[in-house]
């Protein structure tokens, strides 16, 4: 039984965002598995991809933990080291980095598209933020 009022969009964007962490779960694993076999990155490409990382994973927490509507800033939320990247093939692990970097990409999207949906109705919200 649903509450009335409850919009079933943003269950559906949250359904969503789950696939997206569970994709990033799937990289990450291979990314161990290849990481055990061979060192494919140089140490500041490794560091640039990993500073990305965090501060993707860091947006998308205070995206979630924000009480508010995201700001027009927040549409590139991270810095890609892409631009500095040498030109060519990436190597397995780059493309997973890529990959992640994507995903988090969308689930901060995603994220700030739900907020507008998210259910109104409970206290759950001001005791998070408290």
């Amino acid at each position: 039984m649903q509450e009335p009022g409850f919009n079933t969009h943003y269950l559906e964007d949250m359904k969503l965002w789950v696939t997206h962490s569970q994709f990033i779960v799937e990289h990450i694993n291979a990314m161990t598995t290849l990481a055990r076999e061979h060192t494919m990155l140089t140490p500041d490409l490794a560091q640039r991809y990993l500073e990305s990382c965090e501060i993707a994973l860091q947006r998308c927490q205070q995206r979630l933990d924000s009480d508010g509507p995201g700001s027009a800033g927040d549409a590139n939320i991270m810095e890609s080291p892409e631009s500095e990247a040498p030109i060519g093939p990436l190597s397995t692990l780059e493309q997973h980095l890529q990959r992640i970097l994507g995903h988090l990409n969308t689930m901060h999207t995603i994220s700030s598209v739900a907020w507008r949906q998210r259910p109104h109705h409970g206290i759950w919200l001001r005791k998070i933020n408290r």
